[in-house]
């Protein structure tokens, strides 16, 4: 679902400046590895993790 509103802002029209995500649970249909994917589509920054405040995540 968070993949899908991703790419319904872009095609919207709004701009995505950044997509994260977390270490996906083993029932998810998708994972990392697709929200990098859009991220590189949309050319924008991209983060796998659980923790905001960490200096590589807060310098995108």
């Amino acid at each position: 679902m968070l993949l899908d509103a991703i790419q319904a802002c872009a095609a919207a029209g709004h701009q995505v400046v950044m997509v994260g995500t977390a270490k996906p649970s083993p029932e998810y249909e998708v994972g990392p590895k697709d929200f990098e994917r859009v991220a590189r589509k949309l050319d924008c920054p991209y983060f796998c993790g659980s923790a905001l405040d960490t200096p590589a995540i807060v310098e995108l």
